[in-house]
């Protein structure tokens, strides 16, 4: 082969290579998309073949859902807080930094 085969056939491989790779892509934006990953998590999403794809999609989907879920609780909020007895250690730590409780 020539130099120019040789060229022309590198080039040809690495169109392809970037069209599988833009291929890929948009099956994980679609995927993605199709179970309500945001589009700065696709990336979450790793596997080269649907399959793989739809796997991770639905597991991060699923893991979102439970998150979604819990909320943050807090299990004293609207009580009253009860006073903290003074004791002799708080006693004694007061008067000697020349405070009064």
């Amino acid at each position: 082969m020539d130099d120019n085969t040789t060229e022309l056939q590198s080039r040809l491989e690495a169109a392809e290579e970037r069209a599988r790779s833009a291929e890929l892509g948009n099956l994980r934006r679609d995927i993605g998309a199709a179970h309500g990953i945001s589009d700065e998590h696709v990336a979450l999403l790793t596997g080269t073949d649907e399959a793989t794809l739809l796997t991770q999609a639905q597991r991060l989907a699923e893991w979102k859902r439970s998150e979604a879920n819990l909320g943050l609780i807090v299990p004293t909020e609207g009580s009253t807080p009860t006073p903290v007895p003074i004791g002799q250690e708080r006693l004694f730590a007061a008067r000697l930094f020349g405070r009064e409780l």
